[in-house]
């Protein structure tokens, strides 16, 4: 059976499946090297958001080069199947270490928390939330180095397309409560998921956890953390401090920034009288050490020249290639090879990804380096003219593109993702005569989004002291529509009986409303169809009643009865249920005579 294969690399076992594809063992057949490959396999790489979501993670991992975060060696496409070739960690992580109920002192929290905040300031310098920093997601090199993995979730710094109801992606028992409560996150939400593992490492477990996602989110509004030096005594108490601070609910009272993070932790050992810690993190530098050559081939052993030599010629040996064999450019300098378009086989190493952006500054002599120097300052202050000539352009051939852009997603059914380009156009251009049309959009966006807030609330039965009674009421209703659609009507419309028109409500009440109404029509228009197929039913059955009048009048009582019984609080099957009250009226008043 022939192995398969990924550019130069053979796919070997499982090593982990996830939502975005599986992530295998790999060698690369030309040096003996391995690497995690992680696929994202045909089916879901045809899936336009799930292609978008993993291009996305491999375009966050090529900006980032630190050593704590995991390297991204190469990437690229083949028989339609998207691939990223990744550092192999072949050392436990965090999750496993705290489930075999490893204890680790303060100290050593604190070590591994410098180590994992660095990896994180860089990603944050590079615009880059990962949003989802868990132990899992924490692992260990062969030389104890903390790396921070999977950035299948990251986000750019203001990204404002929506996510899944509720607004929730993540891991609960970690997250940050701006993120749970589907809030816009920030630098300070991966401080706060960061301090909920330094916490498990030292308890065991998570700040807030339970048995379900309902009863972690419901502690995660309500309760406090156990502080942490009532579990741990010996930590110092400014570590303590520390603690409770990356801990805040509210982002504005936590700690503002990696690099504060940093200096407090490294400030607390210093001052601190520590004792050789049983287990040492290795902390690497923030400046990566060796050549810049992410992905250099080796010269190969003696030992495996024959090997080699003996591949050759079987190489050489074999049938031409036929359009469907995959090939794989390396090292050609050919633009083509490393094409980005969907469905063309591709691999593109690391340093070929930058071969083209890479400063040669350091090879060259000091005059030309200067020299070099000056002509990019050069270029950076013609790019800067160029982009200020494009803010002066007419502003009409802008605002065309931009609407153009907003009206095609709007056809496609998918208005959310150009959220950004909206926001664009009512900045730059709100004299434009399309601009109360995009306005119209943007409360659209803004209702479905308070509207899936609702929803994520009602799902887990979530009450909060910030909600109005409106948004209470109208969150009581949202759970009755899947079991009890006449009774939500009927709430719906006490709602806006009580807080319409005619009073002065806020902004959200407002809003809250506007759902309301939309909420009552929609559900009475299902009622009204759903109504009418089984009145067809209901009349049926009070047809049958009437002659069983004579020949089995008990027969028919008890059908009258159990029609009044399970219909007396449907509104749209009063007539019927009328009709069944008056035959027993007439049945009872025969019987008598």
């Amino acid at each position: 059976m022939t192995e398969k294969k990924l550019g130069p690399y053979l796919i070997g076992k499982i090593l982990g499946r996830g939502g975005m594809g599986t992530v295998y063992y790999g060698t690369d057949e030309r040096t003996g090297d391995h690497a995690a490959i992680k696929v994202l396999p045909t089916g879901l790489a045809t899936q336009g958001r799930m292609r978008e979501r993993f291009e996305r993670e491999i375009e966050t991992l090529k900006q980032l080069k630190h050593p704590n975060i995991v390297q991204l060696y190469a990437y690229g496409e083949e028989q339609g199947e998207l691939f990223y070739a990744m550092e192999l960690v072949t050392g436990a992580n965090l999750a496993e270490r705290i489930h075999d109920k490893q204890q680790f002192s303060w100290k050593e929290v604190s070590q591994f928390g410098i180590a994992i905040t660095k990896g994180l300031k860089h990603a944050h310098d590079f615009g880059v939330i990962h949003r989802d920093i868990k132990p899992a997601n924490l692992l260990f090199d062969a030389q104890g180095n903390p790396k921070i993995a999977d950035f299948g979730i990251a986000r750019l710094f203001g990204a404002t397309s929506m996510t899944a109801e509720g607004g929730i992606v993540g891991t609960a028992d970690y997250m940050s409560p701006e993120q749970a409560f589907g809030e816009p996150v920030t630098p300070r939400s991966d401080l706060y998921s960061l301090g909920s593992v330094m916490y498990a490492m030292m308890t065991g477990s998570a700040p807030y956890h339970g048995d379900s996602i309902a009863e972690v989110l419901h502690r995660l509004r309500y309760s406090e953390p156990v502080p942490i030096e009532r579990l741990s005594f010996d930590c110092p108490q400014e570590f303590s401090k520390l603690m409770d601070q990356l801990l805040e609910k509210d982002p504005q009272k936590r700690i503002p920034t990696a690099t504060t993070l940093i200096r407090r932790l490294e400030s607390i050992i210093k001052e601190t009288e520590a004792s050789p810690a049983s287990f040492e993190l290795n902390i690497a530098s923030d400046v990566t050490q060796g050549s810049d050559d992410d992905y250099q081939i080796k010269k190969p052993k003696k030992s495996d020249a024959n090997n080699l030599e003996t591949i050759e010629q079987q190489d050489s040996k074999s049938k031409e290639p036929t359009p469907n064999d995959a090939t794989v450019e390396l090292d050609t300098g050919n633009e083509d090879a490393n094409s980005s378009d969907s469905g063309e086989d591709r691999f593109v190493t690391m340093a070929e990804d930058r071969s083209k952006s890479k400063s040669r500054f350091e090879e060259e002599a000091p005059e030309s380096y200067w020299a070099a120097r000056l002509q990019t300052i050069g270029m950076i202050v013609a790019l800067g003219i160029i982009i200020g000539l494009i803010f002066w352009l007419p502003q009409n051939q802008s605002a065309d593109a931009l609407f153009e852009t907003i009206n095609a997603s709007v056809e496609e059914g998918e208005p959310e993702e150009v959220s950004r380009e909206i926001t664009k156009f009512l900045e730059l251009y709100p004299a434009d005569e399309r601009a109360s049309k995009i306005e119209a959009l943007q409360a659209e966006l803004d209702l479905a989004q308070q509207e899936r807030r609702y929803q994520f609330s009602a799902s887990l039965r979530l009450k909060s002291d910030t909600l109005e009674p409106a948004e209470l009421a109208f969150i009581e209703a949202l759970n009755l529509t899947k079991n009890s659609p006449e009774l939500a009507a009927i709430k719906f419309r006490a709602l806006l009986d009580l807080y319409g028109p005619g009073n002065s409500q806020t902004e959200k009440v407002n809003d809250c409303l506007i759902l309301a109404q939309r909420r009552l029509d929609q559900l009475n228009r299902e009622i009204t169809a759903s109504s009418k197929s089984q009145m067809v039913k209901i009349q049926q059955r009070l047809d049958f009643a009437e002659t069983l009048h004579k020949t089995e009048p008990q027969q028919a009582l008890k059908i009258y009865a159990a029609l009044i019984e399970l219909y007396k609080n449907k509104p749209w099957a009063t007539n019927a249920v009328n009709q069944a009250k008056t035959e027993i009226e007439k049945m009872k008043s025969t019987t008598a005579d």
